[in-house]
C-alpha cells in the first residue's frame, strides 16, 4: 500500500512516472504560405510562426510517452492571419497522429503547418534537412520555398536558388 500525506492519494505521482516520459520543445515550421499567429499543442501556448520560416523560438515544452504506441494523437490549434482577419479569437483544431519514434532521450517535437491548413507533426533529435529526420520532404522552411519557383518570386523575389549541397542537410536558421 501507498502511504500519502497532505494530499489526496489521487494527486500522487506514481513512482517512476518521470521516467515513463520524455519531454520535448515545441518548435513550429511554416510551409504554408501564411503567417500562424498563435499556436498550441495539447492547450500548451508554442508561440508563432511566420512565413516560410520556424524554429528556435521555444515557448513550450511537451512530454509524450518514452515508448511510442499505436494511436498516440496530439491536439493542434492555431490561428493563421487569414482566419484572424475573419475572426480575432477563432482558432482552427486538428487531432494529429504522432508518428513512430524510438530511442531518443528528448529532443523536439515538430509541428509543421503545410498548405491548405493541413498539419503534420514529428518528434525527433533532428531538425528538418538533417538525413535522420523523419520525413525527407521538409528541409529549412526558407530553403523550401527558396527552390520553388513560384514560391521563390512570391516570398523571396531576386534571391538565389540554392545549390542542392546547401539544402541537405541543413540546420534551421
Amino acid at each position: 500500500s501507498t502511504l500519502t500525506i497532505g494530499c489526496d492519494a489521487k494527486d500522487a505521482t506514481p513512482a517512476g512516472a518521470e521516467e515513463q516520459e520524455i519531454g520535448l520543445q515545441v518548435e513550429g515550421l511554416n510551409y504554408s504560405g501564411v503567417p500562424i499567429g498563435v499556436f498550441y499543442v495539447n492547450d500548451q501556448w508554442a508561440g508563432n510562426v511566420g512565413t516560410f520560416a520556424g524554429g528556435h523560438s521555444v515557448a513550450t515544452s511537451i512530454g509524450l510517452p518514452r515508448v511510442w504506441h499505436t494511436g498516440l494523437k496530439v491536439t493542434v490549434k492555431w490561428r493563421n492571419d487569414l482566419l484572424y482577419a475573419k475572426d480575432p479569437k477563432g482558432l482552427y483544431t486538428t487531432v494529429v497522429d504522432v508518428p513512430q519514434y524510438s530511442g531518443f532521450p528528448g529532443g523536439s517535437f515538430w509541428v509543421a503547418f503545410l498548405p491548405n491548413d493541413q498539419i503534420k507533426v514529428f518528434a525527433s533529435q533532428y531538425g528538418p534537412g538533417h538525413p535522420k529526420f523523419p520525413d525527407p520532404e521538409l528541409i529549412n522552411p526558407r530553403q523550401y520555398c527558396l527552390i520553388r519557383p513560384a514560391c521563390r518570386d512570391q516570398f523571396y523575389p531576386g534571391e538565389r536558388v540554392p545549390e542542392a549541397w546547401e539544402t541537405l542537410p541543413i540546420a534551421l536558421q
